[in-house]
């Protein structure tokens, strides 16, 4: 049976991107940039990771992957790319100052982070729902380099996972099926929260951890507090 429950979830958050890229023109490029990467990581993770042992939700296309995993990537890490300034926009002000020497080392930190992240997937030491663990080998790494990212990877976190939980209800008033039809669920823990995996909370949290300071930590921008009026 076709749904289109994963399609109405994916342009639900869509929906919340295009409202940001509308409304705060200063935040486009890197809304679309990092917009872009999301989307094609969430590809190409959903064909060859994630639908092979952690959840498979059926597409419009049918196939295993479709235009509802490239939606929800682009409008997740884009999101999660500026929703600090987009709160904070009054408080905040950014400064540019490159370290490329740190970059490099970041670049390393991260090559290594995937190359360790497939060896265990590979080798089936763990499942593709507890590969989030490793996104916090690079995390620390920015927190040591930036400390002007902590409280907005931090603060990011928590606001992407509160956001979603309200798409994963309305997505299970439409399809009360979901957890026993859409998740591999004995490769999961079994542990929930309102019916949503705790991999899934655990996922978006880290995804924002990660995503949020990201862009600013390439390009050299600092966040600085405009002092109170």
């Amino acid at each position: 049976m076709l749904s289109y429950t994963y399609l109405i979830g994916s342009l639900c958050l869509f929906l919340i991107w295009s409202v940001i890229f509308i409304l705060r023109k200063e935040l486009r490029q890197e809304m679309l940039i990092m917009g872009f990467i999301g989307g094609f990581v969430s590809l190409m993770m959903g064909a060859l990771v994630w639908t092979k042992d952690w959840w498979k939700p059926p597409t419009l296309t049918g196939t295993s992957i479709g235009i509802e995993d490239f939606l929800a990537g682009f409008a997740i890490v884009g999101v999660s790319a500026v929703i600090y300034q987009v709160i904070f926009s009054k408080q905040v002000t950014l400064t540019k100052k490159p370290d490329y020497k740190n970059v490099k080392l970041f670049i390393i930190i991260l090559a290594f982070t995937i190359i360790l992240s497939n060896y265990l997937w590979l080798t089936k030491k763990v499942h593709s729902s507890i590969l989030w663990l490793t996104i916090l080998i690079p995390v620390i790494t920015m927190y040591f380099m930036r400390r002007d990212l902590i409280w907005p990877s931090f603060f990011t976190g928590i606001v992407i996972t509160m956001g979603i939980i309200p798409i994963y209800l309305f997505m299970y008033y439409l399809e009360p099926t979901l957890f026993t039809e859409w998740w591999m669920n004995e490769n999961l823990t079994g542990i929930t929260f309102l019916r949503i995996p705790i991999e899934d909370i655990l996922w978006f949290f880290t995804a924002g951890l990660f995503t949020c300071p990201m862009y600013k930590f390439l390009a050299g921008e600092y966040i600085a507090y405009l002092p109170a009026q």
